[in-house]
């Protein structure tokens, strides 16, 4: 494929790792052939995600290991949903980001505080949402 000065800038989403459009397009400065088609430049939510946070939903993604600066982590495929509020509740002393990657565990103590919680209650928890990505 050709290289040419300008390119279409996409994103990678950090829940489900789709990489979609912009929207945006990049012009290299001194007008050099140097990008393929599409360039990668980060991450953002793809429209799916985006919603659940417009939803007031914080998104928590299992990694294997807790990555380094700079460094992709590997996702086991779990996420869970948790409403904003009930991630702060949850996680008082922590600053809740729109999407956190926690550690193999994180979710499995989330089910069991969920069924705890349901039990009590008698009723199903619309505020939690667990699932496979």
């Amino acid at each position: 494929m050709e290289k040419s000065y300008v390119t279409l800038e996409q994103h990678v989403c950090p829940v489900c790792l789709k990489t979609f459009d912009t929207g945006n397009l990049l012009l290299d400065d001194k007008l050099r052939d140097v990008f393929k088609k599409y360039t990668v430049t980060g991450y953002g939510l793809c429209e799916e995600h985006k919603k659940v946070v417009e939803d007031g939903y914080v998104i928590l993604v299992e990694v294997r290991k807790r990555p380094q600066k700079g460094q992709d982590p590997y996702r086991t495929g779990n996420a869970a949903y948790l409403k904003r509020h009930v991630a702060k509740d949850i996680f008082p002393d922590m600053d809740v980001q729109d999407v956190a990657f926690v550690e193999i565990g994180v979710l499995d103590k989330l089910r069991e505080m969920l069924v705890v919680q349901d039990d009590e209650h008698g009723e199903d928890n619309t505020d939690a949402d667990i699932h496979e990505e």
